[in-house]
């Protein structure tokens, strides 16, 4: 069976990365969060007539679930 790209943390509760897969993914959900996040928020908040404010955190809210669905796909509950 493949390792799974997020797994168990070795110490504590919760989820990490386990392989390169998983931090990768991570990497790129940081740089959605802090570089696109901010700069796709203002234009798009013409298109809907929202202020830039509450698009910003409905595209964080999204992005994280969008994270929260690759984890889900690729866990796997095993320790190493």
């Amino acid at each position: 069976m493949p390792r799974g790209w997020f797994g168990p943390k070795r110490i504590g509760w919760g989820i990490g990365p386990s392989s390169a897969e998983g931090w990768l993914v991570m990497l790129i959900w940081v740089i959605g969060l802090v570089g696109l996040v901010p700069f796709a928020a203002p234009a798009l908040s013409r298109y809907v007539g929202l202020d830039a404010a509450t698009v910003q955190i409905a595209l964080a809210i999204v992005w994280t679930c969008a994270l929260g669905i690759v984890i889900g796909l690729t866990y796997r509950n095993e320790r190493t």
